[in-house]
């Protein structure tokens, strides 16, 4: 929708419904701001996808409990 609007001039105007957060706050954002925020977004979960399957292969080569807490939870996220 909002590479629709930007093709054909309205990237400037306001989406109708807006964004809302988690926090279930709403923000007034332009169609091309709300792209921006799209292509943020789908980068941090490209990024945190990878972090969970590096996970995975970990836990699934783990051959003892060692091996399973030597895993950083924490390490590879966005």
């Amino acid at each position: 929708m909002c590479v629709e609007a930007e093709a054909i001039g309205l990237g400037d105007e306001p989406i109708p419904i807006g964004f809302r957060a988690t926090s279930n706050r709403s923000f007034v954002v332009s169609f091309s701001e709300a792209s921006l925020i799209l292509r943020a977004l789908r980068a941090w979960a490209a990024v945190a996808q990878a972090n969970w399957w590096r996970m995975k292969d970990l836990v699934r080569s783990a051959e003892t409990r060692a091996d399973l807490d030597a895993i950083d939870l924490d390490a590879g996220w966005p």
